[in-house]
Formats: structure tokens, sequence, C-alpha cells
């Protein structure tokens, strides 16, 4: 039996990352005052950490069901065996770049898409990220992603947002009503708590707190 609840442990994630933010991002407080709120956030992790729990995923069948990459570009692909793409963006010193396809399907899981960008960080394959807009393509967009892989995580009530994470794949799914807009994430697990401590460490901090919100 599990014995952690999958809104603790994506809390546990977001504490880390508040750490790395308090010690390396522009927060205006003393010295002092840091150091203590780290060491308050650091003995949190230290105690959960302990706690023993036998889910690998959340939610759990996610497991047996996460892609292990995006339309047949598997994570850690080098950006030269991927034909047809094209640079939009180049960020962290040109450790992250931003591509889209030329071609692109504009269709994904039944749902009608405004875009499609990839992004690979020092040359390896990461993450994939979705725009889509309209209330309609909202739902369908939920309703199949819920069916593909079951419901995900979600940890505030106010706000439509979705995770589901695996071994091998982190799924992020946001909806703004106030925009109408949708954003779908597919990302590397292996790379992104990597990849966002590295560029929270060189000061290039975004207060989402997740790099792939760096677009």
């Amino acid at each position: 039996m599990c014995l952690c609840t999958a809104s603790w442990k994506v809390w546990l994630g977001r504490i880390n990352t508040t750490i790395l933010f308090i010690k390396k991002g522009p927060v205006i407080m003393s010295i002092h005052t840091k150091m203590t709120i780290v060491a308050v956030l650091a003995s949190v992790l230290l105690i959960s950490g302990q706690v023993i729990c036998s889910a690998e995923c959340l939610p759990e069948k996610f497991c047996d069901l996460e892609p292990a990459g995006f339309r047949g570009i598997d994570w850690g692909t080098n950006i030269f065996d991927v034909r047809d793409m094209k640079l939009i963006k180049a960020s962290h010193n040109g450790k992250m770049r931003v591509y889209i396809k030329e071609n692109e399907n504009l269709s994904f899981a039944d749902t009608g898409i405004e875009r499609v960008t990839y992004s690979f960080w020092e040359g390896r394959f990461v993450e994939i990220f979705i725009n889509t807009s309209g209330s309609e393509n909202w739902h369908s967009l939920k309703d199949s992603i819920f069916s593909l892989y079951g419901p995900g995580i979600k940890d505030n009530t106010y706000e439509e947002r979705y995770d589901w994470h695996g071994k091998i794949t982190s799924i992020h799914l946001d909806h703004k009503s106030s925009m109408k807009m949708t954003s779908l994430v597919f990302t590397s697990a292996k790379d992104e708590e990597g990849i966002r401590e590295h560029i929270l460490n060189e000061g290039e901090f975004n207060k989402k707190g997740s790099f792939y919100k760096f677009k």
C-alpha cells in the first residue's frame, strides 16, 4: 500500500524548487532569513523523504501507459537525427533550443491544435509543448488525455491544471479559462529536474518554477 498521496509527492517537488529559488533567485530578504527558510523546507524534505511509497508513477497506472517521447522521437534523440526541424528560439546560452517541425500534423488526440514546439537541451530531445485555444478544444483534449492516461493529479481546486508523473515522462495539462488557452507539455522525466536545477544555478529563473515555461 502506498503511504504517500499523489498530491504530497507533487508538493515535495515544488518544495525542492522553492529551496533552489530562495537560494539562487532574486528574492529580496536578508541572508539570515533566506537560510532559515531553506533550513525549514530542507527539514520537510528530509522527513518526507523517509516516507515509504511503492508508487513510482502518479497516477499509478501511468507506469504502464506513459510514452517514451513524441511522434516517434524518443527522449534523448540528437537534433541531428531528426529531420525537417526549424529553429525558432535559443536560450540559456544556447543550451536550450526550440524548434517547430515542417508540415506538422496539427491534430493531436482527436483535437485541433495550433502549434507543437520541440525542445532540445544541449542537442538532446527533452520536451514538447502543444498549444490550442477555445473551450471545445480544451474539453476534447482533456477528455482524450484522461482516456489515454487516466485522470491527472489536480492539487488546486481553483485551477484547471493536471499532472502525470512517470519514470520516463511527465505530462502537464493546463487551461487558462480567462484566455481560453490550453497547453499540453510532455517532458523527459530523466531531464526535467536536472535542467531546472541547472537553470536556477545559472541564475536564470522563471517564477513558474518549471523549465517548460521558458518558451
